[in-house]
């Protein structure tokens, strides 16, 4: 059991974006299978969710399900400014930009000096310097 249980911890963080990144079936398959049967294997974590959120949106993979579980991790973690930012970034690649500058206005409001998010925030509208 402890094994399985290693191995499945290493399975979602090792294996899982490398599936993802291959940008080929079967892997991408895959590694929507390793998640999925993680996020079912356990409670709902709000850092689970969220990894598995963001690791979807920044990729510009199933940006309806990156927001469905960055809004799941809100739930239970209603102030928790990165995942504030990771729904506002698969907010911003499921093409609501407007929701997206709102949470990470939010974001910002939690940590103002975050370069990070103030980068995310000029993206989102668009004032990116090229």
């Amino acid at each position: 059991p402890e094994l399985i249980r290693l191995y499945t911890i290493w399975e979602e963080y090792n294996v899982f974006p490398v599936y993802l990144d291959s940008g080929t079936e079967p892997e991408l398959s895959w590694a929507l299978s390793i998640m999925e049967r993680s996020l079912a294997s356990t409670e709902p974590d709000p850092q689970v969710l969220n990894y598995y959120a963001w690791t979807l949106a920044e990729r510009g993979l199933h940006p309806e399900r990156a927001v469905e579980l960055a809004r799941q991790a809100l739930d239970l973690a209603p102030d928790d400014h990165n995942i504030m930012d990771t729904l506002a970034e698969a907010l911003f690649r499921s093409g609501d930009a407007d929701s997206a500058i709102q949470w990470e206005l939010k974001a910002l409001s939690l940590d103002p000096d975050n370069q990070f998010y103030q980068s995310q925030l000029a993206r989102f509208r668009g004032e990116e310097e090229e």
